[in-house]
């Protein structure tokens, strides 16, 4: 009767609350047996094979929850969409989870074993699932950077939102947008930007009429924020990530915390004047201590403190220097930094020793030439270098714009030669 499988259900819940795995395995397993041909019990018996499955994924008996989860698919069509959906994605996390934590040699092949299970039955039944677990499953090989693997997801999932023409059929937009979602992120970790350009227009096209789920234009926006880094469109860069991190923040995303850190990081290489804190939603993360050290970064930044900076920079709770991302673009910043204290540090003085500066932003003679001749000729900083002497002499502004750069390359040539003239006299002394 149903009442006895609903009792014998409601025991093996217990049993699995206190811990008891053999004995709730037992009384699940009696649910499925009693459930079986009886009317009004196929809800009990789903529930039965669900709590089996997560069970036996936990003890790491992998083959049995393999067994179980296939009974389990079969029933897929007897219970609701919600309740189908569900119970496959409480399946995959729970053996993803396993796999991650290395709990058995074979987990990774388990689960690989258990989304092909799911892919298999779901093509031709269940298509909104089928496309829910495929695009799971290319979330795994993006995060395992198997791009092979991943261009063949992309590759199936794209083939089921295309028309007969083998156009995108666009009343598939929001599906549409998570496949290239897909494309953006393969194209960022390959860094075939040119690719993530090509695709910039037909993603805004979509986004104009497709329902977007927030965290993927979040993920969109971070590539295409990434992107602009590289090209060195840092101000590019800076609206991108902050759009990302909006998004992401919208969508309860971790991924928030990480675009914010490189919106701070884009703010500063762009030297902007602009306060990436203007809004409530930036505000409220500024005590998170990786947001917390980006924010003294950029306080030593504007005071021109380089002891400091060097400090926050170093320090083991900011973990910047254990991000890719960030220590790909420490040199621009460093070079912005050390920019902005040597045109603060030289404006009072109508000459100034290399060796002074380079002491204070503790570089070498040679970079700090290297610097000044740089700020020269991008009509930063208007003066003369005497290489030879060691010595910047700085001139009143150009009255002309125009003429700021032919002046500073003739100042350079003209240092030069005297470079070059001091060079002679002293070989020819020798």
């Amino acid at each position: 009767p149903r009442v006895e499988v609903e009792n014998a259900f409601v025991e093996g819940e217990e049993e699995m609350r206190l811990g008891n795995t053999a004995e709730a395995l037992a009384k699940f397993e009696s649910v499925v047996e009693q459930a079986e041909g009886l009317d009004g019990t196929v809800e009990f018996a789903f529930k039965a094979l669900l709590s089996m499955v997560t069970i036996l994924i936990g003890t790491g008996d992998f083959a049995s929850a393999k067994g179980h989860y296939a009974t389990l698919l079969s029933k897929l069509s007897s219970v609701t969409a919600n309740d189908a959906n569900d119970a496959v994605d409480s399946v995959l996390e729970a053996m993803s989870k396993a796999a991650a934590s290395g709990a058995a040699s074979s987990a990774t092949d388990d689960l690989q074993d258990i989304y092909s299970q799911t892919l298999a039955l779901t093509k031709d039944t269940n298509q909104r699932l089928w496309f829910s677990t495929l695009s799971k499953l290319a979330a795994l090989h993006l995060e395992s950077k198997n791009t092979k693997a991943l261009r063949n997801d992309i590759k199936e999932l794209h083939a089921s939102c295309r028309d007969e023409s083998g156009n995108d059929d666009e009343s598939k937009g929001t599906q549409l947008m998570e496949i290239y979602a897909l494309r953006i992120q393969l194209a960022s970790i390959t860094r075939d930007y040119s690719a993530l350009a090509s695709m910039d227009e037909r993603v805004r096209a979509l986004s104009a009429f497709a329902i977007v789920d927030p965290r993927i234009s979040g993920i969109v926006k971070e590539a295409f924020a990434a992107k602009a880094m590289a090209n060195h469109d840092w101000e590019g860069a800076y609206n991108d990530y902050r759009e990302a991190f909006t998004s992401f923040q919208k969508a309860g995303s971790p991924r928030a915390v990480q675009c914010l850190r490189y919106t701070l990081l884009a703010n500063m290489v762009a030297n902007m004047a602009v306060d990436p804190f203007d809004s409530p939603e930036a505000k409220a993360y500024q005590r998170n201590p990786l947001i917390a050290a980006m924010v003294s970064l950029r306080q030593a930044f504007e005071r021109d403190d380089m002891a400091k900076f060097d400090e926050v920079l170093r320090h083991e709770d900011s973990h910047i220097l254990d991000d890719e991302t960030m220590i790909e673009y420490l040199e621009p910043l460093f070079r912005n930094f050390r920019s902005r204290v040597v045109l603060r540090r030289v404006k009072a003085y109508r000459t100034v020793r290399l060796e002074f500066l380079a002491t204070e932003l503790k570089l070498s003679v040679e970079e700090v030439e290297e610097l000044l001749a740089s700020l020269i000729l991008d009509g930063r900083l208007q003066g003369t270098l005497d290489q030879v002497d060691g010595i910047l002499s700085l001139s009143a502004p150009a009255a002309a714009v125009q003429g700021k750069t032919f002046k500073a390359l003739s100042d350079v040539v003209r240092s030069l030669g005297r470079v070059h003239a001091g060079i002679v006299a002293r070989s020819g002394s020798v």
